[in-house]
């Protein structure tokens, strides 16, 4: 009836009548496709009748959720159950240094989207210093460097990530239970071995 985990069919008003007569009733449709749906045959196929009495959805509040990296990071993806795209929230302490390393996503080809939730922060581009706030949205292409650092207040960041143009694929590490690792183009002092940051400023 619907794609599988996609929108539950939607009631519909529709107008009906010429001049002068008019009046409307509602009808089932696919949320995608906007075809009306047999409701007969919904009520013969019982996982079609569940579908329609079961709405989808997940609500769970960020303190209860698996956290990694010592808390820094919270699996809000994989705690929802979101499969199209990456979600999570990092909470940094105060004046975090490196504790954000320094990356890109060329490994996965992911865009990402970040907006400070709480406290003060700013994002490390190639070319400048962006300083978040609750009202500014950063994106940040697969392949450019960036690099996140709290200021004395520490900082909540909601991190959103996707693939244009591809199929997201969710990284080990959002995975609950998943391991700690970090992408391999991570740059950080904490990280000896790893590649030499690129940012300067």
């Amino acid at each position: 009836m619907s794609c599988s985990g996609g929108p539950p069919p939607a009631l519909v008003s529709e107008r009906l009548g010429g001049a002068g007569f008019a009046h409307s009733r509602l009808r089932l449709v696919d949320t995608y496709t906007q075809s009306p749906l047999d409701l007969e045959a919904a009520r013969r196929d019982d996982s079609a009748v569940d579908e329609l009495a079961s709405p989808d959805y997940t609500v769970k509040r960020v303190d209860a959720m698996e956290r990694a990296f010592g808390g820094a990071f919270v699996r809000v993806r994989a705690e929802l159950g979101v499969e199209s795209f990456g979600i999570q929230v990092v909470d940094l302490p105060p004046n975090s240094g490196d504790i954000s390393p320094e990356h890109d996503h060329l490994h996965n080809c992911q865009e990402e989207v970040y907006l400070l939730l709480d406290g003060s922060a700013e994002v490390a581009l190639p070319d400048r210093n962006v300083p978040l706030d609750r009202e500014t949205f950063v994106r940040i292409g697969p392949g450019t460097r960036r690099r996140v650092r709290a200021g004395p207040d520490g900082a909540r960041l909601l991190m959103i990530g996707a693939v244009p143009g591809g199929v997201y694929e969710p990284q080990e590490n959002s995975r609950l239970g998943g391991p700690e690792t970090l992408a391999p183009t991570a740059s950080s002092a904490l990280i000896p071995d790893g590649p030499p940051p690129q940012l300067t400023t």
